[in-house]
């Protein structure tokens, strides 16, 4: 699923901390920050070992620094009592209370049938409530035979495709001439392009605003799926994830006859041309209507290998030119053209993940944290600007006062959780791109996308094991989230050290069989914060409105600023909130 707000733009090392510095000391009962070299490049972070009440002093001689405390919460609880910072000496900063923090309204839109189908396809069996029991022999698996001969399609065709409990009466309008060679497991594969018929162009009685048309349809397509090798997003994400369906073990799942479906279509039904769910890969589909029978889900898969893609939002001719005029170079036009690769993620995850591997399926954080890695790391190859926001050609950070993509709405609410199981909605989407984007700069990029995906797990251990299989120790999830946190603070320098990088001034690359995949830079501060003017992540002072006390967030609170001195601040740091001092 991958859904877009209406108005929005286009930890630590070696045990517990990285320390840039040999001249500063920590005492457990009196941490101590003290005796600042001068030098005013020089990274400097610090771990609290204090817990409950105690006293922190800092004290900066010559250079003066930026101080900043990180209030880290475990990913393990599910709230925090409050922790606070107030300065002993000077003059006092407390970290307001933490609370609920409503979101503007424009992020209201109800997350239903996002969730459903998210909860679906984490487990479909779950959801069914059915036991997952093969009914056949887990060696049908070895097969890469076509399970059942193509059904017949001709441009033209018409049918009733079914979303959930409504449906839309569809015309086929392009069908691949031959079956196109793939090398993602040697079968060719067939596609094959719906359209509602309520978003086709050729009816003068549609009120919609924006309809489809074939040269809209065509360009897709073949962006999709081309003749030829490595040229199309079929090809480059199977390079990276392997195939998206094949043989299964199960009698309840359809066949393997080597065709996908992209269906282009209104699918809230609401004309938006500007945000809301963009597309969306049910698993459902994927499950034969006989199986579904005496189920919520009865008659109610298309039986066939499909994702969504929303017809009104590619049809808007905003950002490439004339306004007036639907263009390949359009903002919209090259989302839902991302978007592609989001949700082949998703269906390709299913099959690896939860058929081939027999997982549970993922937590819906993990798999949409995939999914938006897929559209990163396809990004440069697309030449789309991707979650990143930033003109695909350019490897540096971009430019400043940046409103692209997914980082102003991090920004925004830098201290919202990260791994969300429920009620996962836009401004998610947002937190676990930064974290993603990250993560892959840090520890892996392609290989970390292969490894997040071929797994057995369904938990938090899934980002572990594949951050630490790329190098990051310790690997934990609640010291990468710390970690994170002080690379975000740090992501305007190009020169961080291995597993605080966001930023190198260029390319970030990785190798994967052979095949090569560059990530762009990332600052953080040259992007606008969400709906205001100010640049950078959002920063708790005593005058600042309260955070959510979630697990898994960071809190980013500013003790000081060009400080030189001493200064002394009574901490209380509850349980489970790991605190980190950061100099800049």
């Amino acid at each position: 699923m991958k859904r877009f707000n209406a108005s929005l733009g286009k930890a630590w090392l070696a045990h517990c901390g990285l320390l840039l510095s040999t001249a500063l000391s920590l005492s457990a009962c009196a941490p101590l920050f003290s005796g600042i070299p001068a030098d005013p490049d020089a990274v400097l972070i610090m771990p609290v070992s204090g817990t409950g009440l105690f006293n922190y002093e800092i004290e900066v001689s010559s250079i003066s620094r930026d101080v900043y405390f990180i209030f880290s919460a475990s990913a393990d609880k599910d709230t925090y009592a409050v922790p606070s910072a107030t300065a002993l000496s000077v003059d006092g900063e407390t970290l307001p209370a933490p609370s609920a923090m409503k979101t503007p309204a424009v992020f209201g839109e109800s997350a239903d049938k996002g969730q459903r189908i998210a909860d679906f396809n984490r487990n479909p069996w779950s959801a069914l409530g059915i036991a997952k029991a093969p009914s056949v022999p887990t060696a049908k698996l070895s097969s890469s035979n076509l399970g059942v001969p193509r059904a017949s399609y001709t441009e033209g065709d018409t049918g009733t495709l079914k979303d959930g409990p409504s449906s839309w009466d569809s015309t086929c309008r392009y069908v691949s001439d031959t079956p196109i060679g793939v090398a993602a497991d040697g079968t060719p594969r067939r596609l094959i392009v719906w359209v509602e018929d309520d978003s086709w162009s050729y009816d003068p009685s549609n009120p919609k605003q924006y309809l489809v048309t074939q040269e809209m349809v065509n360009w897709l397509a073949g962006k999709f799926l081309a003749s030829g090798a490595d040229n199309d997003v079929y090809d480059w994400l199977t390079a990276i994830l392997g195939p998206e369906w094949g043989a299964t073990p199960y009698s309840n799942l359809i066949d393997f006859d080597g065709d996908i479906h992209i269906v282009l279509a209104d699918i809230e039904d609401d004309d938006e041309p500007n945000g809301g769910i963009v597309g969306y890969f049910w698993s459902l589909n994927n499950f034969t209507n006989a199986y579904l029978a005496g189920t919520p889900y009865a008659n109610l898969s298309n039986e066939r290998i499909m994702f969504v893609l929303d017809s009104v939002m590619f049809a808007n001719p905003v950002g490439g030119g004339d306004d007036a005029v639907w263009s390949t170079a359009d903002d919209w036009a090259l989302e839902v053209y991302s978007t592609l690769a989001h949700e082949f993620q998703h269906m390709i995850s299913f099959y690896q993940r939860s058929i081939v591997r027999d997982s549970d399926g993922a937590d819906v954080w993990i798999d949409e944290l995939c999914s938006m890695l897929a559209e990163d790391l396809l990004a440069e190859r697309m030449g789309v600007p991707g979650p990143r926001g930033v003109d695909p050609s350019d490897g540096s950070a971009g430019p400043s006062d940046n409103t692209e993509g997914r980082m102003p709405l991090f920004n925004r609410y830098s201290y919202f959780p990260l791994a969300v199981t429920s009620s996962y909605d836009v401004y998610d989407y947002s937190t676990t791109y930064a974290f993603g984007a990250w993560l892959a700069r840090n520890y892996g990029g392609a290989s970390l996308l292969r490894s997040l995906v071929h797994t057995s797990a369904s938990d938090e251990s899934i980002v572990e094991t594949a951050a630490s299989a790329g190098g990051a120790q310790p690997g934990d999830l609640d010291s990468l989230i710390a970690r994170w946190a002080a690379s975000v603070l740090y992501s305007d320098r190009e020169d961080m050290p291995s597993g605080y990088r966001y930023n190198s001034g260029g390319w970030f690359s990785s190798t994967l069989d052979g095949n090569s995949y560059r990530l762009g830079s990332i600052d953080a501060f040259r992007y606008r914060r969400y709906g205001t003017a100010e640049l950078g992540p959002f920063v708790f002072t005593a005058n600042g409105p309260a955070g959510q006390g979630s697990a898994s967030s960071n809190v980013l609170f500013q003790a000081a600023h060009g400080f030189t001195g001493k200064r002394s601040f009574e901490i209380n740091l509850p349980e489970g909130v790991r605190m980190y001092a950061v100099l800049k």
